[in-house]
């Protein structure tokens, strides 16, 4: 419980008189993409969030409240039910926070280690300017005197004016953006209320984002708008999210194996296995088609060569970091044949007196060029140490051993039987 405290002067002295318990501070715990059915006591209808977040902090029935985003209908509820997930819906929890209590650092295990190792340089020159009223790295005596304060406003108004200033060469960019971003973890840090500590996480997603960070800089808006509800952040958001969130990369389409098949790439890892995943997943407008998940990429098993196909991708596909899909995806794909190949099996070096032939394997072409090459004796252990015999040959091989050791003795032209796609192996006699 905190207690505010009265110091009253009387007659020259000085007394510390207790006074009534603070009210504690009704506070609002944000739930973005969720509902919270039931205990509706209230609606109000055609309202903005705001409005909404403003009548349920006064009014003492209300717990909690739900807010349909597209009908900008506001539900408040005299007690908190289960929270579930829903797109296009905001709910809010009542908690009470004493005004004068430490609060607890939000979790920001998702930013660099960097964050935190600058804000104590920057804490310490501070202390450095304060104690010997000398100017050092850019930063000025007055401004160090402000910041010794150590309010959250005033490291929030230090790193806002750090990031506005305009810098000509790159490294003069990144030292503002590193100043910046270690003013605004110091605000996180004397923050004295939520809306102290959302104002520094969007200041901080600023400063990720202008490093490349992306997906901590949404980790650390989405905490912002939990905070504190910001239309200006929540929108910010959203394009965070479009242009940088959870999405669609590119695709591609493996035409040889022997089971063709086409993958999607994801910016970020999926959330569950091929079986749980199915579902998300259609194969010429057909249901549950056979998927494999790797990671951050999904593959559509059991294609044909020489088909076109078209696959598609429900709204709502999860990934790791929380996000689903946004919108459907669709893909349509050709899968070609395979491309013409001819290779001798490895380690047929060895023609007993009663083989008819050495095998070559073919794909998709009808005609081979060969060349028999003879390697002579004095070379002979040459050629078994550098194991040429045992590998595939690169063309500037083949060159340089019928030029130094070994001479060609025959060449000619083989046809081959032809089976579409499919791999055919024939004797060389």
């Amino acid at each position: 419980m905190a207690f505010r405290l009265a110091i009253v002067a009387v007659a020259g002295a000085v007394f510390a008189a207790s006074m009534t318990p603070a009210a504690a501070e009704r506070v609002l715990e944000r739930l973005p993409g969720t509902d919270i059915p039931g205990f509706d006591y209230r609606t109000l209808r055609n309202v903005p969030l705001a409005d909404c977040e403003r009548v349920c902090l006064a009014d003492t029935d209300c717990a909690a409240f739900t807010y349909n985003e597209r009908a900008q209908w506001c539900f408040l509820k005299s007690e908190v039910g289960p929270r579930t997930p829903y797109r296009g819906a905001t709910s809010a929890v009542v908690r009470e926070s004493a005004p004068d209590s430490t609060l607890p650092m939000p979790d920001i295990s998702y930013l660099p280690a960097a964050f935190a190792q600058e804000a104590q340089a920057l804490s310490a020159r501070v202390s450095a300017i304060n104690r010997t009223g000398v100017a050092r790295d850019g930063l000025a005596v007055a401004a160090a005197s402000i910041l010794s304060r150590g309010t959250s406003q005033d490291w929030l108004n230090f790193a806002r004016t750090t990031l506005d200033q305009r810098a000509r060469r790159f490294g003069e960019r990144i030292l503002l953006q590193r100043t910046a971003g270690a003013a605004a973890y110091l605000a996180l840090e004397n923050a004295s209320t939520v809306a102290e500590q959302g104002e520094a996480l969007a200041v901080i997603s600023d400063v990720l984002e202008r490093q490349s960070l992306f997906r901590p800089a949404i980790f650390a808006s989405e905490a912002s708008v939990a905070l504190r509800f910001d239309t200006q952040e929540s929108e910010r958001l959203e394009r965070l999210r479009s242009q940088f969130g959870f999405r669609v990369l590119d695709y591609t389409v493996n035409a040889e194996l022997d089971a063709p098949r086409m993958c999607v790439q994801f910016s970020e890892p999926l959330s569950g296995d091929a079986a749980s995943l199915q579902r998300f997943v259609t194969l010429d407008g057909a249901s549950d088609p056979a998927i494999s998940v790797e990671s951050r990429q999904l593959c559509v098993e059991g294609l044909a060569h020489g088909e076109r196909f078209e696959v598609g991708l429900r709204e709502g596909l999860p990934s790791t970091v929380g996000e689903r899909l946004s919108q459907p995806a669709s893909f349509r794909v050709y899968v070609r044949d395979r491309a013409p190949s001819a290779r001798f099996d490895a380690n047929d070096y060895v023609l007993p007196s009663n083989a008819p032939g050495v095998p070559v394997a073919t794909m998709n072409t009808a005609r081979l060029e060969l060349s028999l090459m003879r390697v002579g004796d004095r070379n002979l252990a040459e050629t078994v140490r550098r194991g040429d015999f045992k590998r595939q040959l690169w063309p500037w091989e083949v060159s340089s051993l019928a030029a130094e050791r070994g001479a060609t003795v025959w060449s000619g032209h083989m046809a081959v039987e032809t089976r579409r796609n499919a791999t055919v192996r024939t004797l060389v006699p």
